[in-house]
């Protein structure tokens, strides 16, 4: 995406905190677009932008470079799937300064998830205080919702 090249060439320019980038459809190629940019960002909005459990991968390495200064992360509406989900939670940088993680609308809650991977999350974001779930199908698999449950964070 050459208009997303342009724009991070001057984005790195700027002292952002916030970028809102939801419903733009980056995939893979709009993500690695981001990555030279090295964004120092408080809050991230990846909302809504059609990836999939091939996406974990560079959405993870995309935090890397703004882990000791993000507040807010949002990517939800996407399909990430219970593979996805799991490959960002169990794979996350440590996150200090994490306050909100926002997970909405990822359809994860399968008999495919492992919930374990959000024992990971109070070791890399000690600080999160909102873990957004909404509409993950967690009422359509009893075991996963307990063992789930199980896993949070005690910062909740």
């Amino acid at each position: 995406p050459a208009g997303l090249a342009a724009l991070v060439r001057s984005l790195s320019q700027l002292p952002l905190s916030t970028l809102d980038l939801s419903l733009n459809g980056l995939g893979t190629t709009g993500v690695e677009t981001l990555l030279p940019a090295g964004l120092q960002l408080q809050s991230l909005n990846l909302r809504g932008n059609w990836f999939g459990s091939s996406h974990s991968e560079i959405i993870v390495h995309l935090l890397q470079s703004m882990s000791a200064t993000l507040v807010k992360l949002d990517i939800s509406q996407n399909k990430l799937g219970p593979h996805g989900v799991g490959e960002i939670v169990r794979n996350l940088p440590p996150l200090p300064k994490l306050r909100a993680l926002i997970l909405a609308e990822n359809q994860f809650a399968t008999a495919d998830f492992l919930p374990e991977a959000f024992g990971h999350l109070s070791e890399m974001a000690p600080q999160l205080e909102e873990l957004d779930l909404t509409a993950n199908q967690l009422g359509s698999h009893r075991p996963t919702v307990g063992a789930l449950c199980k896993q949070l964070p005690g910062s909740l």
